[in-house]
């Protein structure tokens, strides 16, 4: 195990790359849970490519918090 010194330089490092995103992105975070590029099939991409992406960016969320170490292990097919 690391010692706690570099585990908390680490945990410092994410927390200030996470608000520089935030910081870097200001408008995005206000409206993400309201707003997404689906517009419908008229305007852009189908509805399947729109929940393909969507589900593909919800598992490596899933597969970074609970498996760092699997993130390839999609439960796909």
């Amino acid at each position: 195990m690391p010692p706690a010194g570099i585990l908390l330089e680490v945990l410092l490092l994410l927390v200030a790359y996470a608000g520089f995103t935030v910081w870097w992105l200001w408008p995005l975070p206000l409206g993400w849970r309201t707003h997404s590029a689906y517009f419908g099939a008229e305007y852009g991409p189908s509805v399947a490519d729109f929940y393909l992406i969507v589900w593909a960016l919800a598992w490596n969320a899933h597969a970074l918090t609970v498996l760092p170490y699997r993130p390839f292990h999609a439960n796909i097919l």
